[in-house]
């Protein structure tokens, strides 16, 4: 069995257990001792995985983290667990800092998580303090290929000091210049409206070009984004033609309804005209929910989303750059805030 099918083995059972999970203890056991078990760390062999591990920072005594990983005797990671649902806070995020300066010997690696989202630390800005950034975030129930390939690394049979390291400051000035560019689309920063005109236009501008070279380049960057998600697109195991078959229509509350044309992009926004004619009062709430993105999927403003959708008689549109794994991910949700559950739709496919 592959990495990813592993994953999305124990993916499946989060999400059947997760409603069975009330603590920190049944957490552990339910889905992070798995976790790490798939990672290729025998949580029963005490050399590899040493439960509640000496993180003593003075004045304090009897400061314990959960799980330290070793491979060969050498460290490699160290995990705190948190209960099945907590927000992983910046309180957490401080208590992981402690225990990573304080553990002897030194891990390269930390992790926080509540069973289900994985934040990966290093010390990647300063020797022996942790980052207070994650350089990776992983979703158990929200599994990308890519990120799954960059979590492999991490496994024991992959984990190389060396490599991993490089992999892990790639992971993080990529994340960080994607932030950067992504914080340019909404309101470019003043250094980067100079570093246009210096560098890229490199002559002066009028008043009248300066004043508008923000809104130039927050158009610019928005139609790059665009004209790349034009690109013909990188197909994951789960999204073959034989996993996700085109839909013809689907069931949901009790009614059938086409789909057409035929694309898991469609029956996204038929599922939600749906919902926004049976919930008229609440359908707004859509643009505040926490969908665990970086990115809105609602907006009433579609620049604001990658291959907008218009949700008719709403004024609201929905993000639809998703392949079919994830757009029946979105439709879950949904379903689930607005009470129903995912036996309660039923696709009719190809």
């Amino acid at each position: 069995m592959s990495f990813i099918e592993e994953l999305r083995n124990l993916s499946t059972r989060i999400e059947s257990y997760r409603d069975l999970v009330q603590n920190e203890a049944s957490t552990k056991n339910t889905f992070v001792e798995p976790f790490i078990n798939l990672l290729g760390y025998d949580t029963s062999n005490p050399r590899e995985v040493k439960l509640e591990f000496t993180a003593d920072v003075p004045p304090r005594q009897g400061e314990k983290v959960d799980y330290a990983l070793f491979k060969d005797s050498k460290p490699a990671m160290i995990v705190e667990c948190k209960p099945y649902g907590e927000d992983l806070s910046a309180t957490h995020v401080a208590q992981l800092v402690r225990y990573f300066s304080a553990v002897e010997p030194q891990f390269p690696f930390a992790v926080l998580t509540d069973g289900v989202l994985y934040q990966f630390y290093a010390d990647i800005e300063a020797s022996n303090k942790m980052d207070r950034e994650p350089f990776l975030e992983f979703d158990m129930l929200d599994i990308q290929q890519s990120l799954a390939n960059e979590l492999k690394g991490f496994t024991k049979p992959n984990f190389d000091l060396d490599k991993t390291l490089a992999a892990a400051i790639d992971l993080k000035h990529s994340k960080e210049i994607k932030d950067f560019i992504m914080q340019q689309v909404e309101s470019p920063a003043d250094e980067f409206v100079n570093f246009v005109q210096s560098v890229v236009l490199n002559r002066e501008l009028t008043p009248t070009e300066r004043d508008r070279l923000p809104d130039s380049i927050k158009r610019a960057l928005n139609e790059l984004m665009k004209e790349g998600i034009n690109l013909p697109p990188v197909i994951d195991e789960e999204d073959t033609p034989d996993s996700n078959p085109r839909p013809i229509g689907f069931t949901f509350n009790n009614e059938q309804h086409r789909v057409e044309p035929r694309t898991w992009k469609q029956y996204l926004v038929i599922f939600c005209e749906i919902l926004s004619r049976i919930y008229t009062d609440r359908f707004e709430e859509v643009l505040t929910l926490d969908l665990g993105q970086r990115r809105p999927y609602f907006s009433r403003e579609p620049e604001h989303l990658i291959e907008p959708r218009q949700i008719r008689d709403t004024g609201i549109y929905i993000h639809t750059c998703f392949s079919a794994s994830q757009i029946k991910k979105v439709v879950r949700r949904l379903a689930e805030h607005f009470g129903y559950d995912e036996p309660r739709i039923e696709h009719t496919n190809d």
